[in-house]
């Protein structure tokens, strides 16, 4: 073999060992039988169902800006799940749902070995900075990944951002430190465009971490400079996203949580017997159960253990040598990072169960602290930082066969630890019960279905929340993150009593009674309830009981269409008079539309209406993000919907702009004159323009600066 092919091939060789063992790992995802999928729980609940409506959207040409089929409609393309301006998801688009999955996993995942990869080369040798990268990536955060929640992508640019910040820090040049900085900020905004940006919060701890770390060694403020300048350029350049983001928060559930709710999911110690003995109960698929390690993903094999804690112990030494030795192998501050990170990642996991409550501490007074629960998500940098201190004991390990026994010991128990939670099942569709599938797709018209049950107990996997959108059914509920706050606040006037945190917490609208008006109001038509529930006639009519698939489904006889002309309006002062009024059963939604003082006065008065119904409306054309409706009034009157109102909705009568309110504390409303009319809504989310203003600008400065400093940068 010639000097040049060698050069060209060894390097590579770390990353083709690292291939191997993903595919080792990952393989029976990759070749998926029909009908079958990657299983996880979220992936079940959330994902395959999100990314199946992005794709089947995608490829029919109409980008999904909303999703009508869930709780009177939703914001799909700004929501925390749909990762609409990320690139990578577009496989969904390109590949069936199935294989999508697969390989959205398989490509971070690799991202992820490489990164973690790259950044331990920065200090250790090659066998250190393999173990580091296999702890990582396949240690319990691989079992958290499997779930489904598609969190893979943050944890996978987590080292990547590190390498790219550390690099920047080290340039010697203004260039070289743009370039560096620029490559930073562009990671970071694929980070945040294909996460949840709450997620992103704890890469931006590491890089703080690392910041205050370099600062101290160097005596320099320098790498705080470039933390803010990186900052900064992330956020312009994933303003598109975030921006959108930002206002679909405010307007959900989760705008105004308790901190006891955010702290549930803390991490127990009596639970850290699995960083032992990860295998500790039986799993399968059909289980109504979650799988293990769901939210404890601290489990980083028994040996990566061991030498991180050893890497913890001569930390110490690693600081000192640091002191003296500032060449390019100087692991003193990986060490102090790889240590902090570590620690505090742990302690932040425990919540308000450790000795200080330092993740209380920073929900109250960090503003973005306050969107983030379940504070045992945070030992991603627990794990980072361990296997980082792994790869730091290893390198101390001068024999090399030593090193490489270590490895490949390594690399056998997380292959067998993380090859258990490779779950192939059926598809869910195949859960589903064709009855009533059937039943729902022949006679739902403009009508909703309730399911009157809480996710977890599944009615027999016969149906899943989230498969309305899949079949092009109108659901009141649905599993998302992103429940509009004032469709909620509706549903919770229209059923006092019911646990308010419930639609925060579960990601669903809650099981309540079915003896009030509430289902008529929300259009309801079918009621999906377990089979012990039982529902009166008149008002409601058996259509299925299944004793096999524990369910019942009922017809609900006296529910209003979504779309009626009233005559009619209620003005109250305000929203809070507005929903005591609905909440103490004083207002009748039945023949009137209830509006605040505000909005009746952007609509106008209407005369009262000498007929006993004021006209009829039938829906032309009905598209996601787009309605054309036929109003035929018998006099001035009021369009009520059962559509849930949004910044951004737009309405029209005759191709006249006309305002249009939020009626009943939730609902589209707009005016009708009397006579035939054609009426008009769309969705225009100006907010994109606005983010989109903001990430071009700064691509656009962030080219300039280029530009310039690449002919005078020294």
């Amino acid at each position: 073999m010639s000097a040049r092919l060698k050069k060209l091939i060894i390097p590579m060789l770390p990353y083709l060992f690292l291939f191997v063992v993903a595919l080792v790992i990952f393989h029976p995802a990759l070749n998926l039988k029909p009908g079958t999928y990657l299983f996880g729980w979220d992936t079940m609940d959330q994902e395959y169902f999100i990314k199946s409506f992005f794709g089947e959207n995608i490829r029919r040409g109409v980008f999904p800006w909303w999703n009508p089929y869930a709780m009177g409609g939703y914001p799909f393309a700004s929501t925390i799940d749909a990762d609409t301006f990320y690139p990578p998801v577009y496989l969904f688009a390109l590949l069936p749902v199935t294989q999508a999955i697969s390989w959205y996993y398989f490509i971070h995942l690799l991202l992820g070995l490489a990164g973690m990869y790259i950044l331990c080369r920065r200090w250790f040798s090659v066998i250190p900075a393999l173990l580091a990268a296999v702890t990582f990536m396949f240690s319990g955060l691989f079992t958290r990944i499997l779930a489904g929640s598609f969190s893979i992508v943050p944890y996978a640019y987590l080292p990547w951002l590190m390498f790219l910040f550390l690099r920047s820090v080290a340039a010697n040049s203004r260039r070289a430190v743009l370039r560096a900085a620029a490559a930073t900020g562009i990671i970071g905004a694929l980070q945040v465009t294909g996460s949840n940006p709450i997620t992103v919060i704890y890469s931006h701890l590491a890089l703080i971490f690392a910041t205050a770390v370099l600062s101290v060694s160097r005596r320099s403020l320098r790498p705080v400079l470039i933390y803010i300048s990186t900052a900064a350029l992330i956020v312009g350049l994933s303003a598109v996203t975030t921006v959108p983001m930002l206002e679909g928060i405010l307007n959900s559930v989760r705008s105004n949580l308790t901190y006891e709710w955010a702290a549930s999911g803390t991490l127990r110690f009596a639970d850290l017997r699995q960083m032992f003995l990860p295998v500790l109960w039986s799993y399968r698929p059909d289980m109504n159960d979650y799988m293990p390690f769901i939210e404890s993903p601290w489990y980083i094999g028994i040996l990566p253990l061991v030498l991180a804690v050893s890497g913890l112990f001569y930390g110490v030494v690693a600081v000192l040598n640091s002191l003296r030795h500032r060449g390019k192998r100087n692991t003193g501050p990986a060490v102090i990072i790889f240590g902090i990170l570590a620690v505090f990642g742990f302690w932040m996991a425990l919540g308000n169960q450790a000795p200080y409550d330092l993740f209380g501490l920073l929900w109250r007074s960090v503003p973005l602290f306050r969107f983030i629960r379940v504070p045992i998500k945070i030992m991603v940098l627990f794990v980072f930082g361990m296997a980082g201190l792994a790869a730091y004991a290893t390198e101390l390990i001068r024999n090399r066969i030593i090193r490489t026994a270590i490895l490949f010991i390594t690399v056998i128990e997380l292959t067998i630890f993380a090859r258990q939670y490779v779950i192939i099942a059926l598809v869910p569709e195949t859960r589903h019960d064709q009855e009533l599938v059937a039943t729902l797709k022949s006679s739902q018209g403009d009508y909703r279905i309730h399911p009157n049950y809480v996710k977890s107990y599944r009615l027999g996997y016969s149906w899943d929340l989230n498969a309305a959108s899949t079949y092009r059914f109108f659901s009141t509920s649905g599993n998302t993150t992103s429940i509009p706050a004032n469709y909620n606040d509706l549903f919770y006037a229209l059923f006092p009593g019911t646990d308010p945190l419930f639609s925060a917490t579960m990601n669903q609208m809650p099981w309540v009674g079915l003896d009030s008006a509430g289902m008529d109001i929300l259009n309801v038509r079918y009621i999906l309830v377990p089979r012990e529930t039982e529902l009166a006639e008149p008002h409601y009519s058996l259509v299925i009981d299944n004793p096999s698939r524990w369910f019942r489904l009922y017809r609900n006889n006296r529910a209003y269409p979504r779309f009626r002309l009233l005559s009619r309006a209620a003005v109250y002062p305000d929203r809070a008079a507005m929903r005591r009024a609905i909440e103490t059963g004083n207002a009748d939604l039945s023949d009137a539309v209830y509006l605040t003082e505000r909005d009746a006065g952007a609509l106008g008065t209407v005369a009262d209406c000498p007929s006993a119904s004021p006209g009829t409306v039938s829906v032309d054309d009905y598209d996601i993000s787009r309605i054309r409706l036929k109003a035929d009034a018998v006099c001035d009157t009021y369009l009520t919907t059962g559509e849930t109102m949004y910044p951004g909705w737009l309405a029209a009568v005759d191709g006249k702009r006309v305002p249009m309110v939020e009626g009943n504390l939730a609902l589209r409303t707009l005016k009708i004159p009397q006579g035939v009319h054609t009426v008009d809504m769309w969705y225009d989310p100006r907010i994109y323009r606005i983010g989109g203003a903001v990430s071009l600008v700064t691509l656009i400065v962030l080219v300039l600066l280029n530009r310039k400093l690449g002919f005078k940068g020294n």
